[in-house]
């Protein structure tokens, strides 16, 4: 008996190699089609590569559309080197005014007509807005009182004063 579970174990064995061996050589077959290169070292035919991205018509990343504006994280505002932070205020009565209290007029063009409605999304009481074509972040703050109320409260400046 002693013979008998040894042959039994030798067999299971080879039996065991003989399958793995199989199943890779298997795998191989599949692999050895797809010709793989060393990091290092150029493809021998780069134009079939090329011919492959052309049909798929990939866009580089300034070649994709993308919005003129749209919202970005707080943490992202200034990450961009060349756009300038304008901060601006959004008054309860729709009003959208720049830090000297001038009323923007061009509002779809700088941050979008309905920048009002991500309030919350990332501060309860603030917005943050890329404008790629305008190369300038702004920075939306939210103001319960009315534009009229805070004009009032700003000191008159007369022409005839000396």
């Amino acid at each position: 008996m002693n013979g008998t579970t040894l042959t039994a174990f030798v067999v299971g064995v080879l039996i065991g190699v003989a399958l793995t061996l199989r199943y890779v050589n298997k795998q191989k077959e599949g692999v050895e089609d797809y010709n793989l290169v060393e990091a290092n070292e150029p493809p021998e035919d780069i134009s079939r590569f090329n011919n492959i991205v052309d049909k798929s018509q990939y866009k580089t990343v300034d070649e994709q559309e993308r919005p003129d504006h749209y919202i970005i994280p707080p943490d992202e505002v200034g990450s961009e080197p060349d756009y300038d932070i304008v901060s601006l205020t959004y008054y309860a009565d729709g009003v959208l005014a720049d830090d000297r209290g001038e009323k923007v007029d061009d509002i779809s063009d700088k941050v979008g007509s309905d920048f009002h409605r991500h309030f919350g999304e990332y501060e309860e009481d603030s917005v943050f807005v890329r404008n790629h074509k305008l190369k300038c972040d702004y920075e939306i703050l939210k103001d319960l009182r009315t534009y009229a109320e805070v004009l009032a409260l700003r000191p008159r400046r007369g022409h005839d004063e000396t």
